[in-house]
């Protein structure tokens, strides 16, 4: 039986090399993109801060009675 350049069977050191090479590769991206996702810190405090406009007000203001049905 004559070796096929198609045999998958039968693999070149430069082909399992060039694999190997893409795996670790691969690897190596995964590692860095999860190592940037887990050194992110969020930011402490608020954006701004701005005063209520209607801090006074009374209960009467807020009390909304509802549909009427008395629900």
């Amino acid at each position: 039986m004559t070796p096929s350049r198609y045999s998958t069977t039968h693999c070149g050191k430069s082909e399992r090399t060039k694999t190997i090479l893409a795996v670790v590769f691969l690897l190596a991206v995964i590692a860095a993109w999860i190592i940037t996702l887990s050194t992110e810190q969020q930011p402490k405090g608020h954006d701004t801060e701005h005063p209520m406009p209607n801090a006074h007000t009374s209960w009467l203001q807020t009390y909304y009675v509802g549909d009427g049905n008395g629900f």
